[in-house]
């Protein structure tokens, strides 16, 4: 059996062939308007996918390896030939819009969304790239996405419509194998080891926001995962907790072996989810039937 591809932008290997040719995570970060913790975990991503390492990583930043040079010319190749391949002409759509989210709201929310709407629409389609909120809105200004999905309102120039979706719930999570009630106080829980989400930046791994109402330092972290997805995986099979979206929880069905656990003494945490569009990218009747379609995805299965 043919072992596949991982799945890999040609986004993702343009500003890693960026990165090798300036030499400098922060040269690209000025070029194109991206933070250089943006530029770093891209980078971080594509060694990981394609199983080899470009940079050396120090104190002092990052330098090529001795066979960046050969790599580069692998992917100039690959850019090449998909450049050419857009320019060619198109027969199958008529318009490709290009939506950035995030990782955990691409998997549990925008994907299925969007894939039924180019399902209903044949003449659509949609490039999702999942980046950090903090870039999106400077995405935005240079017109490399026609949409965006986030949490929280952002400041969007006059020429972006932006609209409010839902609300989602964090949650508690623990495996299956964990033998532990439905329902613990935050002591008890804090008895318990955490699984947390983190991310590559100029200096290597570090921790992300998981929304949970224990501060970090409070907590026993054993291990730091790159999603909120993987931190679910992680605790399928260990006696670890993680807080999470719910809808990536309750979109897997109650057989996937990791259960919600009520913290009795813990406020409710909520996140407000908005979707905003280019008005001169996108038809105002498209955005409004997509943001409906989220909506409709984001509610209860039991509504």
């Amino acid at each position: 059996m043919k072992k596949l591809l991982p799945k890999i932008s040609i986004y993702e290997l343009q500003i890693t062939a960026e990165a090798i040719r300036a030499g400098s995570i922060r040269e690209v970060s000025r070029r194109y308007g991206i933070t250089p913790a943006g530029v770093s975990r891209i980078i971080s991503a594509v060694e990981t996918k394609v199983e080899r390492k470009i940079f050396d990583r120090s104190s002092q930043g990052v330098t090529p390896t001795s066979d960046a040079n050969k790599t580069l010319e692998q992917l100039n190749k690959i850019i090449e030939a998909t450049q050419n391949l857009i320019e060619a002409p198109q027969i199958s759509s008529e318009k490709c819009y290009q939506v950035a989210t995030l990782t955990w709201l691409n998997r549990g929310l925008i994907s299925h969304a969007l894939g039924d709407y180019a399902y209903k629409s044949t003449k659509i389609e949609f490039q999702i790239t999942d980046l950090p909120s903090d870039e999106m809105v400077p995405w935005g200004l240079k017109r490399m996405i026609d949409m965006a999905c986030y949490i929280g309102q952002k400041e969007w120039p006059s020429s972006w419509e932006q609209v409010y979706i839902g609300t989602t719930k964090w949650v508690l999570c623990a495996g299956n194998k964990l033998e532990v009630p439905n329902s613990l106080t935050s002591q008890e829980v804090l008895q318990g080891q955490f699984v947390v989400p983190s991310y590559f930046g100029p200096y290597g791994a570090q921790r992300g926001i998981d929304f949970c109402p224990e501060p970090i330092h409070r907590r026993k972290v054993v291990a730091q995962v790159g999603t909120a997805e993987s931190a679910l995986e992680f605790i399928k099979n260990t006696n670890y907790f993680a807080f999470v979206p719910e809808i990536l929880v309750t979109n897997r069905g109650p057989d996937y072996g990791v259960k919600i656990i009520k913290v009795l003494d813990w406020p409710p945490v909520e996140q407000e989810i908005y979707l905003a569009c280019h008005a001169e990218s996108m038809a105002a009747k498209d955005f409004h039937q997509i943001s409906d379609l989220i909506k409709d995805r984001l509610k209860p299965k039991n509504e």
